[in-house]
C-alpha cells in the first residue's frame, strides 16, 4: 500500500511540475515508479543501519520488563 501511495505521490508532484495533469502519461506514471524504487531502497538501507536499533531501543525504555 506504501508503494502505491509513493507512486501516486510522485506522479502528482511530476504532474504539477509539467503543466498539470494534462501531462499525465504513462511514461509518468513509469517515472514515478522508478523514483519509489529509489526510494524504498534508500529507506531500507536507513532503516536497516540505524531505524531498527533506536526502535529496539525505545521498546526496551517503554515497556516493562
Amino acid at each position: 500500500m506504501s508503494y502505491t501511495m509513493t507512486i501516486g505521490m510522485e506522479a502528482y508532484n511530476k504532474c504539477l511540475n509539467d503543466g498539470g495533469f494534462q501531462a499525465m502519461s504513462y511514461q509518468l506514471i513509469g517515472q514515478a515508479a522508478v523514483e519509489a524504487i529509489y526510494m524504498a531502497v534508500i529507506v531500507f538501507i536507513f532503516s536497516n543501519i540505524w531505524g531498527n536499533k533506536k526502535g529496539e531501543q525505545l521498546m526496551k525504555d517503554h515497556t516493562s520488563p
